[in-house]
């Protein structure tokens, strides 16, 4: 089937082709009635603007392209506050998507073929070459990656502090045997680390159990079956994110532990999902609209012709406390 065009927009309205593309620009020249009349033929037929011809017309002043991955749900708060600041700023987003059938590669060369001023990077783990090509085009920002800090200009929450926060509150609640579930990516990695030297120096005794697991929600339900195997289970679990966190609730759920009662779980991120009243996570809260207005504030920089070497900013993180974390009971095995 053919894609309605602006011509057929034009006949459909009954006015000029030029007056159908004033419209859709938001140009001046055409009066209101005009335009919604215009608009309303399009609805009739189906049209839509064709968005990557708008950013060429308009030249590769005003587009920011915007990498996420689009199962990671603190990706799109991020991208929700880029787009609110971008659009301040007079510019549109083009977004390019990470998934299950679309690999990191793949969406940073879609964005190099964009007309873009410059381009938001979110949590990039697939190395350092790709992102020093797209940077030599037009500049870059990666947002919540620090081993990429020194290349390109890099804004990320502290990761350690995060974590430390999160490992104090359940040490004051009593926890000394407490689990880690790990990610990937080096903030997962820095989130490890600063887990371990908490339970060397505070855990009185007790070892780091570290489970390897992935930041997403099957990870969290893998860590779970993992845990249900064990003789003797942790007291609380520190989930390497929030989606883990809520995979690994659904796991011990279905294996019949009790939480936070026979044991506590805390995450990273604060995601929308967990400050449901049916999940309400205890987890670190990762200041998406901070990083977004930053890493902003270094594109622009950047697009103005900035020559300074890269910069890095990290923010601090704030604890959350929920319903998923409460003293711990006498041991248990769990079953």
């Amino acid at each position: 089937m053919r894609r309605p065009t602006m011509a057929d927009v034009a006949r459909e309205a009954g006015v000029s082709r030029a007056l159908v593309s004033i419209v859709f620009r938001d140009a001046a020249g055409a009066s209101e009635a005009t335009r919604a009349r215009v608009r309303a033929a399009a609805a009739r037929i189906g049209y839509q603007p064709n968005l990557a011809a708008r950013h060429l017309a308009r030249g590769p002043g005003r587009a920011i392209g915007v990498l996420m991955t689009l199962r990671n749900p603190f990706h799109a708060s991020l991208v929700e506050s880029v787009e609110q600041g971008a659009a301040a700023r007079g510019r549109e987003v083009i977004l390019a998507t990470v998934g299950p059938s679309r690999a990191e590669a793949a969406a940073l060369a879609a964005l190099a073929g964009q007309p873009c001023a410059g381009y938001v990077l979110l949590g990039p783990t697939g190395g350092v070459d790709g992102i020093v090509a797209l940077n030599a085009a037009s500049p870059v920002v990666v947002v919540g990656e620090p081993a990429l800090t020194g290349v390109v200009d890099v804004v990320h929450s502290d990761d350690a502090a995060g974590v430390r926060a999160a490992m104090d509150h359940l040490g004051a609640l009593g926890h000394r045997r407490i689990a880690h579930v790990s990610g990937t990516g080096s903030a997962m990695r820095a989130r490890e680390a600063a887990y371990r030297e908490w339970m060397a120096r505070r855990a009185a005794g007790e070892e780091a159990d570290v489970i390897a697991g992935s930041d997403t929600e099957a990870g969290g339900r893998a860590a779970a079956e993992a845990l249900a195997g064990r003789a003797l289970a942790p007291t609380a679990v520190l989930a390497a994110n929030d989606r883990c966190a809520v995979g690994l609730l659904h796991g011990l759920g279905r294996a019949g532990v009790a939480v936070p009662g026979e044991m506590s779980v805390a995450g990273f991120d604060d995601i929308d999902m967990g400050q449901f009243g049916a999940i309400s996570l205890t987890t670190v809260h990762q200041d998406a609209a901070a990083l977004a207005a930053r890493s902003l504030e270094f594109l622009e920089d950047r697009i103005g012709g900035l020559a300074a070497p890269a910069r890095s900013s990290v923010l601090t993180p704030v604890l959350r406390v929920r319903a998923t974390t409460a003293p711990p009971r006498p041991a248990r095995s769990v079953r």
